[in-house]
């Protein structure tokens, strides 16, 4: 028996060196006082909320910037609320997102989320937005804005972390310059001034819109980050000007048609070179999340190719390498999620609209991208149904040149999804399985051989840590 306290913990854990020479990248932000984290994050609005909808297990959720004001915050509303608090920090998939999973895990019955938000819809638990706020000069914005063509109407879009800046009285200032503002989908319905109901509601944002070919500014944090939710906008509208304010340099500039677009056009092909496709669980609290991945096992099963659903939390290379069956992978996510090293990934990740542009005869290329999934399922405002069955065609790929057929030939027997018999011709038949793309590869896993291995003693295995090395009874060395 070991009794040394400095050698068992050596054995338990890495060794004091490695701990020390990590380098951890935390991004250094200003100390903050009581009064100001009340005053900052909103916390008589908070405390307000939770007694107004009854709540008694809440979830604070915090993106990583801004962890370091997680506690404060939690022991200042479990004082004034008297309710239990509990902290999210590493979210199941994007801080953006409302981790409903985490908060399910202590069975809360409210969210308060923290920072910058997709705004995605969610289908369980009441939720409190508390965005992260940034400076804006509202005269130098309103000067920007006015020197603008009044010929069209100008719809003003902003991110998140603008939103305490436009309230009624930015409404009334905009009304008077003919410009139409629009709202978030949060916590707060449309102005209490405006009496125009939104006609449009868009990744997050509802507007009203009168006329075609409207220029549309957007407000955005000017950081060393592309703004997503603008890039999105960009491509899902084709036919508006964009504007870009840039609140740190108090400037107006024209925004250039995303050459992001190109991109989908290589990946629609690459959609239609598949022949298995795995579904990419990105997130679990948008709502009709489950609808899309019904939705991409139909278009599959209509064009004869294999789907999978794989579920890994967030992900990554070393992850997605798991399975080189794969073909494409198609992401279930927010608008806004982001794949880290995308370039790096062994198969191309595409979106819900790559596979409707791809495997849905009837939705035509109309040179827009609309990365907002639950648009294009029923109920959404860009929704085109899908023909029963797709007849079977060929065409010439694109990009392997070789001759591909699209569809499911409508004389041959209905495919199931485990092993069946399939007649060939007249005389022929062929084993069809949706499962030997999994069950042929050359390493399946560890063979039990029941009654083939010889029954042996329990023996001294290796002892030590990664860090330090492994030793064992015949050897000292650490290996």
């Amino acid at each position: 028996n070991v009794t040394d306290l400095p050698f068992v913990m050596a054995l338990l854990y890495s060794d004091e060196k490695s701990v020390i020479d990590r380098e951890i990248k935390v991004e250094n932000l200003q100390n903050l006082s009581k009064n100001d984290l009340v005053d900052i994050f909103e916390l008589d609005k908070c405390v307000s909320w939770i007694s107004e909808h009854q709540l008694s297990r809440i979830c604070l959720q915090f993106p990583d910037n801004l962890l370091q004001y997680s506690v404060d915050i939690a022991q200042h509303l479990e004082k004034k609320s008297c309710k239990q608090i509990y902290i999210l920090g590493d979210t199941s998939y994007g801080s953006c997102c409302v981790d409903e999973v985490a908060a399910s895990h202590v069975n809360a019955d409210g969210i308060i989320h923290f920072g910058h938000s997709c705004l995605s819809t969610l289908s369980k638990l009441p939720v409190l937005y508390i965005f992260s706020k940034q400076h804006m000069n509202t005269e130098k914005f309103l000067n920007a804005i006015s020197h603008l063509d009044r010929q069209s109407q100008v719809i003003v879009l902003y991110d998140t972390c603008y939103a305490n800046y436009f309230d009624d009285t930015m409404f009334l200032n905009l009304q008077q310059l003919s410009t139409t503002m629009s709202h978030l989908i949060a916590n707060s319905s449309p102005s209490s001034v405006d009496t125009e109901d939104p006609n449009v509601t868009k990744l997050g944002r509802q507007y009203f819109v009168d006329k075609d070919n409207v220029p549309v500014i957007y407000v955005y944090v000017c950081d060393s980050k592309q703004c997503r939710n603008l890039d999105n906008f960009v491509m899902s509208v084709s036919d508006a000007t964009f504007y870009q304010f840039n609140p740190d340099t108090d400037t107006l500039s024209p925004v250039p048609p995303s050459s992001i677009i190109k991109k989908h056009l290589f990946l629609i092909e690459k959609v239609r070179d598949a022949q298995t496709v795995g579904i990419l669980i990105g997130t679990l609290a948008a709502g009709q999340y489950l609808t899309a991945v019904n939705h991409v096992k139909s278009l599959c099963k209509k064009h004869a190719k294999k789907s999978y659903i794989i579920s890994v939390g967030k992900p990554n290379v070393p992850k997605l390498a798991n399975f080189p069956e794969i073909d494409v992978y198609v992401l279930i996510s927010c608008p806004e999620m982001s794949l880290p090293n995308a370039k790096e990934f062994l198969q191309p990740i595409v979106h819900l609209i790559d596979v409707e542009l791809a495997l849905n005869p009837d939705r035509q290329w109309d040179n827009r991208i609309n990365l907002e999934f639950s648009q294009l399922l029923l109920g959404g405002s860009e929704h085109i149904p899908c023909p029963d069955t797709v007849s079977s065609s060929m065409d010439i790929s694109l990009l392997s040149n070789n001759v591909r057929v699209n569809g499911i030939n409508p004389d041959s027997p209905e495919v199931e999804d485990c092993t069946s018999l399939a007649v060939r011709g007249k005389t022929t038949m062929a084993v069809i399985t949706g499962r030997e793309g999994l069950t042929g590869r050359s390493w399946q896993g560890l063979e039990p051989n029941l009654g083939l291995t010889p029954v042996s003693s329990v023996t001294e295995g290796r002892t030590g840590t990664p860090s330090s090395g492994y030793t064992s009874v015949e050897s000292n060395e650490r290996s």
